[in-house]
């Protein structure tokens, strides 16, 4: 009727009630089930790659059989790094133990540092639509200054440039995310999933997470030098 609607806390179930209405059984943690989809996912990846590497010849007239690899292998890989993702989640395995060397694994395989994301992650959930404390996909505010650029930018040069300027947007993001904290909200300021000190905030990685932070870091960072250096002993082309 033209009217806000104002709803206070005691009209929303609180996570306690939430926790209850979910059935027993959902609860259960099946290391076994866990294991075996985290075995199957790794096996396909594993599979498609030697598949990859042993019929289709490194030659230009065969990039759309590369690209519809990459699809089919991107697909099955976010599948492998969802393992990462239900561990980060304490959804894997009761073992805490495994279920971290999994996540571990999953995730540094796939350049994400674990545990720096296990954080942010876990905040982005527990902030979820909040505008001054969400974490990652915040939106910007009316007033903001990149938010009206934006709108004239769509104005001025029309849906195609803003279409091709999002599809950058989309494609870069996760690596500006991981290293600048982009699209993160305005209480944590300039944040980095490798290194959560100097001019970076610890707002988000708070001290007791920086041991871990690092840690997983430089793991990634370890993987892309094993890239680099395999790259080197065959192609740059064989390794992408």
């Amino acid at each position: 009727k033209g009217k806000a609607l104002v709803l206070g806390k005691e009209d929303f179930p609180t996570m306690a009630e939430v926790a209850d209405a979910i059935p027993a059984h959902c609860k259960v943690l099946d290391t076994k089930k866990s294991m075996m989809y985290f075995f199957m996912s790794t096996g396909i990846c594993l599979a498609m790659g030697l598949a990859a590497n042993a019929f289709i010849p490194m030659k230009l007239a065969y990039l759309p059989a590369w690209i519809a690899y990459a699809i089919a292998n991107g697909t099955a890989g976010f599948g492998f790094w969802l393992m990462g993702h239900e561990c980060g989640h304490f959804a894997f395995s009761n073992n805490l133990l495994l279920q971290d060397a999994v996540g571990f694994f999953s995730h540094t395989a796939c350049l994400t540092p674990y545990f720096s994301w296990q954080r942010s992650h876990a905040v982005h959930h527990s902030k979820v639509n909040h505008m001054y404390e969400g974490e990652s996909h915040v939106p910007k505010e009316t007033g903001d200054g990149y938010a009206h650029y934006m709108r004239e930018f769509r104005v001025k040069f029309g849906k195609v440039a803003h279409g091709l300027w999002s599809t950058w947007v989309v494609s870069t993001g996760w690596v500006l995310y991981l290293l600048f904290g982009a699209s993160g909200g305005p209480a944590y300021g300039l944040t980095n999933h490798f290194w959560p000190k100097g001019v970076f905030t610890t707002k988000l990685f708070p001290k007791k997470w920086h041991a871990k932070v690092i840690a997983s870091g430089a793991a990634v960072i370890g993987v892309v030098g094993l890239l680099a250096y395999w790259a080197k002993m065959t192609s740059f082309w064989k390794v992408a």
